[in-house]
C-alpha cells in the first residue's frame, strides 16, 4: 500500500483532533513501523503539477497529490469515502 507524508498528516491531525496528542503519536508510529506501507515522499514540484490537476477536475490540492503520486505507482485504485476521486481519470474508487 502506498500513502504520503501528507496523507499521513492529515490522518494524524484528525485522530489529534478528536482523541488527542497521544493517540495521534502512536498511530503514526504504528503507520511507519508496518511494512506493507509505503510512505512517499512530496516535494514542490509536486504541489506544482497538483495545482493544475486540481483546478481541471476540481479536487483539493491533497487529492490531486495523491493522483501523482498512484500515476508514478502505476495504482490505480484507491480506498477512500471521498467523493471526489471520482472527477480524477484512470481512478477507480473502493468504498467496501
Amino acid at each position: 500500500m502506498l500513502t504520503s507524508v501528507v496523507h499521513i498528516a492529515e490522518v494524524v491531525n484528525i485522530v489529534e483532533s478528536r482523541l488527542g496528542l497521544q493517540a495521534s503519536i502512536r498511530l503514526l508510529a504504528r503507520i511507519l513501523e508496518l511494512d506493507n506501507i509505503k510512505v512517499a515522499g512530496v516535494d514542490e514540484a509536486d504541489y506544482e503539477e497538483a495545482l493544475g490537476i486540481a483546478a481541471r477536475y476540481a479536487v483539493s490540492v491533497n487529492d490531486a497529490v495523491a493522483h501523482i503520486k498512484m500515476r508514478r505507482h502505476d495504482i490505480q485504485e484507491v480506498y477512500t469515502f471521498d467523493k471526489h476521486f471520482k472527477n480524477l481519470p484512470g481512478i477507480r474508487v473502493i468504498q467496501e
